[in-house]
């Protein structure tokens, strides 16, 4: 009996499954056609047979049903084993991106190597064309010896703040009243001065800016890019160390050392850069003839508030160590001074930003019953409804919006503070509906000519609605 050509390569699959056992996985067509051919065909047979052969060790094993107890405990065993295969995957893929990093590193490091060798090779074989360097030893800046100091404050800063408790700074340096602009201190770390290293301090710093702006911008410039920038900074503060570019080229070196990642040296140099600035106010308001303790205060006043700058940079920008050191620096320099009241306010917003509301409710309310009628105890009320919300305190929130309201200095902030209590309220539920709708009618009685009467009577508005469909409910 004659077979369709192919028939065999068309039922291989068929017969396989047919030979497992796997017949109830077969149609009864498909196992009907596999029947009919195994009758007509023999070398199908004697494959089934070897098939056979093979799968018959299997055959008890296969029999055997599998307790429910090992499937539990094999599964998770497998979604483990998965797990850990695809984190190989993914750590090789990592590395394999990282040697691209190095290869491009190396190439950028290859490529400067070249370009000095070129120098080099046009010094040797042509010399004429190179003018020689001037007798005796090139100006130098002395290297700055770095010591911090820890000076950490947690009693002000909160304990418990593991962000807080890391932070670490170092001793600002004293506004000292001289005649120049750099103290004898920070002359002596940058170096003495010279004469014959830099001619115009203007064009030079703004040389210094160019070539440090140009760098950030590549992301990954050469190796010793930023350190070049540094000795040029150094240089010219060591000849021109009582210029106002000196204490620019202070700031130019704490932003190199901050891109270098080296924050300790970075705030060395920034806290010299506050002194500084410190020093020059003092020494301008004593030439005015401004008594002198009047005029350490306004240096003071200078260190104190470009710490606080500086800090709150830090903080916005996500760098929360150095951010917090400036403001540790600023609470144990000026504790009872207004920049000082501030910082605390900066620190209770960065709690409340990483989500640490217990912490920031303490510091703002510590700030506003020591300090009552200081500009930061009203930002400090603004800021504790929102705080005491997060930590879950409704009705701590309402109280203070309270409080807020009947110490703002002007209609449309005490308008603010009834209308977010009474929303306060409404969010509790029914049963502090009546308290909501008179705290509304005092902003919609009392602040009519605010912008929030309109959002005060949609609110009320909607709060009665749902009180008559209560009352209607049969």
């Amino acid at each position: 009996m004659g077979r369709p050509e192919g028939a065999c390569r068309e039922l291989t699959d068929l017969i396989g499954e047919y030979a497992g056992g796997d017949v109830a996985e077969l149609t009864p067509d498909e196992r009907a056609r596999v029947e009919a051919h195994l009758a007509a065909c023999a070398p199908c047979r004697k494959s089934l047979e070897e098939y056979r052969a093979v799968l018959a060790p299997f055959e008890a094993i296969r029999q055997t049903p599998v307790p429910e107890s090992l499937i539990l405990v094999s599964r998770p065993k497998m979604l483990a084993f998965i797990r850990s295969k695809a984190r190989e995957l993914y750590l090789a893929a990592d590395r394999r991106r990282q040697r691209r990093a190095d290869l491009t590193r190396f190439a950028v490091a290859a490529a400067a190597a070249l370009v000095f060798a070129a120098g080099l090779c046009r010094l040797v074989l042509h010399p004429t064309g190179v003018q020689s360097r001037p007798n005796g030893p090139m100006p130098q800046a002395s290297a700055r010896k770095v010591v911090p100091v820890k000076v950490s404050s947690p009693a002000q800063l909160g304990k418990g703040n593991p962000v807080h408790e890391q932070a670490a700074c170092v001793t600002i340096p004293e506004v000292s009243g001289q005649a120049g602009v750099l103290d004898s201190g920070t002359k002596m770390r940058y170096g003495e001065k010279t004469t014959n290293s830099v001619k115009d301090p203007k064009q030079t710093l703004c040389l210094l800016d160019d070539r440090f702006a140009k760098a950030k911008a590549l992301g990954h410039p050469a190796p010793g890019t930023f350190e070049g920038i540094i000795a040029g900074a150094r240089s010219l503060i060591s000849t021109w160390q009582d210029s106002d570019q000196a204490i620019k080229a202070l700031l130019l070196i704490s932003r190199c050392y901050t891109e270098l990642a080296e924050p300790k040296k970075a705030m060395e140099a920034f806290l010299d850069y506050a002194g500084a600035l410190g020093t020059k106010q003092e020494t301008a308001a004593m030439r005015n003839r401004v008594p002198k303790a009047e005029a350490q205060e306004e240096g003071r006043a200078v260190v104190g508030n470009t710490l606080f700058f500086e800090a709150a940079r830090l903080l916005s920008e996500g760098d929360p160590l150095p951010g917090l050191s400036y403001c540790d620096a600023i609470l144990t320099r000026f504790p009872d001074s207004e920049v000082a009241l501030r910082t605390r306010v900066l620190v209770a917003q960065y709690d409340m930003r990483i989500h640490q509301p217990k912490q920031a409710v303490a510091t703002l309310q510590a700030l506003v019953r020591e300090n009552p009628q200081s500009s930061a105890a009203r930002t400090a009320r603004s800021l504790l409804p929102t705080a005491l919300a997060q930590a879950g305190r409704r009705d701590g929130a309402v109280q203070a919006w309270i409080e807020y309201a009947e110490h703002a200095t002007s209609d449309d902030m005490r308008a603010n503070g009834y209308l977010n209590a009474g929303v306060i309220l409404r969010t509790r539920g029914k049963p502090f509906y009546p308290d909501a709708i008179r705290m509304l009618n005092k902003v919609v009685e009392e602040f009519a000519e605010t912008p929030h009467v309109q959002d005060a009577k949609r609110h009320i508005e909607e709060m009665q609605k749902e009180i008559e469909r209560e009352v209607l409910k049969p």
